[in-house]
């Protein structure tokens, strides 16, 4: 460890804010992973700028982390800084729809470019209260198509770190008010037929985003409340499930570029494909998504979510830890149908299994090692291509892995 570099990192997130050769097992949903030198979670948007400037001036790799998913970590760890977004940075809020105007930061407005074709908003918070919203109302579950990462609006400018106590979310085991509270303010500026926004911090879990746009009767978010991960990874990669996908719901975004500045991006200019997006390609930080959702029937809403995610208890090995899809859907074919139809499901490599409930799947079924999932995979891609002449592109990001 390098104790000039970890001061320095100290200096920016606080002491408390930084774990040395923290195992990444903890914090993947494969719980899989060896050690990162340094695991940081940032307060605030200043922190993230900081920690952006400090790598790059250091030659230090830095990799971000939001849920866990979709992420392989090999034993050995990952070198350099993991940047944890996670609960210390999810603070979400709904605005009502204005007039445009540009956002800002008062972490650091003179380095607040907005990129081209950006979508401008005010600001002026409706609503704060994210707490209600913490894991207890919103299980996990996984999509069948996921990636383990907004007309004119309203958004609330980011706190300095000094007074950050309402930019940052509660943590989940703090005492929650009820959603009847929580949804009250909410409720009087969404029964009308104005599509109002939500501006979530990167760390919010599409959940937690969901069951909140569900109690307040807004839709569009319907698809997400089973994707695990977080809404800034989500939308990094243009998460997706059930014919819908990130794109779809984004107004706009506010970034961090690899140089510690800011940039802000609309929906529109995002350049969404297929599991990927402008801010990917960019290697851009996403900081904040501002959603924009629309006014609907909340039982209506609640119906679908809850069809949904009795379409993933049915399908899906929800009970074993897994990064979700393992592969991305090649054009014009199922990936989990490829799989299937090679004969693969139960195949194993040590600890690691395709998956006998969902062929899509590579799921941990007790002790498996990063190599032998990295194994698993390889020897998926080379019996699908030899049967059905089909390259699978892993969705699942490889850490620390020496191609």
């Amino acid at each position: 460890m390098n104790s000039q570099f970890a001061a320095q990192l100290e200096r920016i997130v606080g002491a408390g804010g930084v774990a040395y050769n923290e195992p990444m097992a903890r914090h993947t949903t494969f719980k899989i992973g060896g050690a990162a030198d340094y695991f940081v979670e940032p307060r605030c948007l200043s922190d993230i700028q900081q920690l952006v400037r400090l790598c790059a001036e250091q030659a230090v790799e830095l990799r971000v982390l939001g849920q866990g998913s979709n992420v392989l970590v090999a034993d050995e760890g990952v070198r350099g800084v993991v940047m944890h977004l996670g609960s210390q940075y999810a603070h979400f809020e709904t605005c009502k729809e204005l007039s445009a105007v540009a956002p800002t930061s008062t972490d650091e407005t003179a380095g607040h470019a907005p990129c081209s074709n950006v979508s401008t908003l005010a600001a002026e918070t409706v609503h704060a209260n994210d707490s209600t919203y913490a894991s207890e109302h919103a299980p996990e579950a996984e999509s069948t198509d996921i990636p383990v990462s907004e007309s004119a609006a309203v958004i609330a400018a980011h706190a300095p770190c000094s007074n950050d106590s309402a930019a940052v979310s509660t943590p989940a085991d703090a005492p929650a008010s009820t959603a009847a509270d929580a949804s009250a303010p909410c409720a009087q500026h969404c029964n009308s037929s104005d599509a109002v926004l939500i501006k979530a911090q990167a760390g919010v879990k599409n959940s937690q985003l969901a069951r909140f746009a569900c109690d307040c009767g807004l839709t569009g978010f319907e698809f997400a409340s089973g994707i695990p991960g977080v809404v800034g990874g989500s939308a990094l990669m243009n998460a997706g499930a059930y014919g819908s996908e990130y794109s779809q719901v984004v107004h706009s975004l506010v970034c961090v570029t690899p140089d510690g500045n800011l940039c802000t991006i609309s929906g529109a200019d995002a350049q969404w494909g297929y599991r990927r997006s402008r801010m990917h390609d960019q290697h851009l930080i996403i900081s904040d998504v501002v959603f924009r959702f629309l006014p609907g029937n909340k039982a209506e809403i609640q119906a679908r979510m809850d069809d949904l995610a009795q379409r993933r208890k049915s399908k899906q090995p929800l009970n074993m830890p897994s990064a979700g899809s393992t592969f991305k859907r090649p054009e014009g074919y199922f990936a989990g149908k490829l799989i299937q139809d090679a004969h693969l499901q139960g195949e194993r490599v040590g600890g690691a299994e395709v998956s006998r409930k969902h062929a899509g799947f590579i799921v941990n079924a007790g002790g498996a090692t990063a190599r032998d999932v990295y194994q698993l995979i390889a020897h998926v891609q080379e019996r699908v291509f030899e049967t059905a002449g089909v390259h699978l592109e892993p969705e699942v990001r490889m850490w620390g892995f020496q191609h």
